[in-house]
């Protein structure tokens, strides 16, 4: 998400935060107990994530995956510290995958940059790489001046992936390949 959190000064319960969650109007991130409010994204921020995602479901219509966009939380659990995020566009693809308000077995992440980059590129990234199932995250600027998007690989030991910066990329997770260009328009 653009802009900062707000964290709230309680520890709560990860039953808490779910129930929280359903009748809340602003989405809270969960790390370890403690709850953080979601800011509000801007123009740019919501243009690229929705061409990624539009594409994207267009690509995984009529397969077992599921596309969902800022509003499907994914669980982690490091070292026994539950937490729940919001990623800007997670793709799920099992079906035994039963969560109703979040998933459990995301095949692939893809944030795009806020304004505290440092959060999508260190602390999420770190975070999400617990996750089992997860295969592929993709990091995509915001900025239509400065087109990026950056894609790390499980296989290839979540090492600094491809840098595109124009031009084809390719989601192998999903079979998926996109042009750079097309997410700004």
């Amino acid at each position: 998400m653009s802009g900062s959190t707000m964290k709230y000064p309680d520890p709560i319960s990860v039953e808490e935060y779910l129930e929280g969650e359903k009748v809340s109007e602003v989405r809270h991130d969960y790390v370890a107990g403690q709850v953080y409010a979601m800011a509000g994204a801007s123009k740019n921020h919501e243009r690229v994530s929705l061409n990624l995602a539009a594409d994207l479901l267009k690509h995984t219509r009529g397969s077992s995956c599921e596309v969902f966009k800022s509003d499907m939380k994914v669980f982690v659990n490091v070292l026994q510290n539950e937490s729940f995020y919001y990623p800007d566009i997670v793709v799920g693809c099992d079906p035994d995958d039963d969560a109703t308000h979040y998933l459990n077995n995301p095949k692939l992440i893809i944030e795009v940059l806020s304004e505290d980059e440092k959060r999508d590129r260190v602390e999420k990234f770190l975070i999400y790489q617990a996750i089992e199932s997860l295969e592929e995250y993709a990091i995509v600027s915001q900025n239509p001046k400065r087109p990026e998007i950056s894609i790390f690989r499980k296989a290839e030991g979540w090492t600094p992936g491809y840098k595109h910066t124009e031009g084809e990329f390719t989601l192998a997770t999903i079979g998926f390949t996109g042009r750079v260009e097309d997410l700004y328009l």
